[in-house]
């Protein structure tokens, strides 16, 4: 069975109307997140770092300093033996998976909702292993979003359209999908009949957290998704 996905790479996913709403909010979490550039975060310390100490971020920026520090001494050695690269992943794929967690659940802190919101299944999150093969859009979002599609149909008969998202950590870049799926598309899939037709999968731009304007722009996207997801299950 061939499954059509389209595409597009755009800064203006489903949920940017919510965001104007939020601008003193968003600025709060934004003065503190933009305060270590990027030769900061590579000598980031937080046991004697004195002026991040009571920065909500601390721990992002102890992850992104790990993760720098760690890609410099590859590129300094020559990592031949399959021991040291597995090594190198796992270190990066904990980094990143704590750059994540850490990045949602202090935001959580900041954004006041109306619900308590659970992200799955209206949220999927991957974290890429360091040198991973087949990372594309289409071999994990993809899957994701549909299976958050099916889930959400079982669970609400009465649903047509489901839309989905799926956040994505590679190493320091932070990225996010969003499709619209209908029911019927599902049941077709799932009866394994011929899809005449696709789905739009559409993907934020790759932030790089190293980079403090691209912070910035990635808590934007975030906020601005925790408030679509408080809203979609207040109206639910």
């Amino acid at each position: 069975m061939v499954i059509k996905v389209y595409i597009s790479v755009t800064s203006h996913l489903p949920f940017d109307c919510v965001l104007k709403c939020v601008e003193t909010e968003f600025e709060a979490i934004a003065a503190d997140i933009t305060k270590p550039d990027r030769k900061d975060l590579a000598n980031f310390a937080c046991w004697h770092d004195k002026s991040y100490a009571r920065s909500y971020f601390v721990g992002l920026f102890d992850s992104l300093g790990e993760i720098m520090r760690q890609e410099e001494d590859s590129e300094s050695q020559e990592l031949s033996d399959s021991e040291s690269q597995e090594e190198l992943s796992r270190r990066n794929y904990s980094w990143s998976k704590d750059i994540m967690m850490s990045l949602i659940n202090t935001i959580l802190r900041f954004v006041h909702t109306s619900t308590k919101i659970a992200i799955f299944p209206l949220t999927t999150f991957t974290v890429m292993k360091y040198h991973e093969k087949d990372t594309g859009i289409i071999c994990h979002e993809v899957p994701q979003v549909l299976i958050q599609a099916f889930l959400a149909f079982q669970k609400n008969p009465a649903l047509d359209i489901r839309r989905t998202f799926a956040l994505r950590m590679e190493g320091t870049k932070l990225q996010l999908s969003a499709a619209s799926i209908s029911r019927a598309y599902i049941d077709t899939l799932s009866q394994g009949k011929y899809l005449s037709d696709g789905f739009t999968l559409l993907s934020s731009k790759a932030y790089d957290l190293r980079e403090p304007e691209e912070r910035r722009e990635a808590v934007r996207l975030l906020i601005g998704l925790l408030r679509y997801l408080d809203a979609t299950q207040s109206n639910s």
